[in-house]
C-alpha cells in the first residue's frame, strides 16, 4: 500500500492509501532538528505575545477605565496593535 509521511511541528503522521492515519507525538524535543525547534519556539512565543497584546489592548480600549482617557490611552491601544503585528510576524517566520 502507498503511504504518505507528514511531519509537523508537534507530531509526525503516516497516511495510508486506505485512508487510515496514524500520528505520533515527538518523544524528545532535543532529538528534533534545529529548524523545528526554532519554529516551535517562535510559535509558542507568538501565542504568549498575543496574550500580552490582548491585555495591553484591553487596557487601552475605550470601554475600560484602566488608563485615563487621552493621548496616553491611545498610545496604549496603539502599542497593543503593534504587538499584534509582531505576533503575526513571529507566526509567519516558521511558515
Amino acid at each position: 500500500t502507498a503511504q504518505t509521511t507528514w511531519k509537523g511541528l508537534w507530531m509526525s503522521c503516516v497516511v495510508q492509501s486506505t485512508g487510515h492515519m496514524q500520528c505520533k507525538v515527538y518523544e524528545s524535543v532535543l532529538a528534533l532538528s534545529a529548524e523545528v525547534q526554532a519554529a516551535r519556539a517562535l510559535t509558542v512565543g507568538s501565542v504568549l505575545l498575543a496574550l500580552v497584546a490582548l491585555f495591553v489592548t484591553l487596557t487601552g480600549a475605550q470601554c475600560t477605565t484602566c488608563v485615563a482617557a487621552g493621548p496616553v490611552k491611545a498610545r496604549v491601544a496603539l502599542t497593543g496593535g503593534a504587538l499584534y503585528a509582531l505576533c503575526g510576524l513571529l507566526a509567519l517566520v516558521p511558515l
